[in-house]
């Protein structure tokens, strides 16, 4: 994560809090956190290492997916959304670059578009990620950027 230069104590503060009860969150397609600090004005994130690819490079690498595939890792994806929302946690950066596959496990991933209430700033709530798993699950079945955007 680099550092902005407008960066604000307070919501820097309560961006380690919001990580550090992700880290909370135990589901078999949540890829744990292991450490979330600041290190020199750095703030940084460590997770378990999983080997694979982001749904975003597979997508690029294949193509569209058929819909009895698409839908079953959706369906993954938001398995895990729901057990971290139900622990209070909402996602709010969904996307295929944030949803890892594993190739042992090819529907495991880890749960990650913004919605137009995140977008204008709105407190976070559930639709968020529901907003997003749907532009996500229309991009694996058109196997292309539903919005073409540069990923940050």
């Amino acid at each position: 994560m680099r550092p902005s230069s407008g960066t604000v104590d307070q919501a820097l503060s309560q961006w380690l809090d919001e990580v550090r009860s992700v880290g909370r969150v135990k589901h078999a397609n949540i890829v744990p956190a292991y450490e979330v600090d600041i290190q020199d004005v750095q703030p940084y994130l460590v997770f378990e290492y999983i080997a694979g690819q982001t749904l975003e490079q597979l997508l690029k690498k294949r193509g569209a997916m058929g819909p009895h595939e698409a839908v079953a890792l959706m369906m993954d994806v938001l398995d895990a959304v729901a057990v971290a929302q139900a622990a209070g946690v909402v996602h709010r950066d969904l996307k295929p670059s944030n949803v890892l596959v594993d190739p042992v496990a090819p529907n495991g991933c880890n749960v990650g578009y913004l919605s137009p209430k995140a977008a204008n700033g709105a407190t976070p709530v559930p639709s968020m990620d529901i907003f997003s798993a749907g532009v996500a699950l229309a991009e694996m079945l058109m196997g292309k950027p539903l919005i073409e955007e540069r990923d940050p």
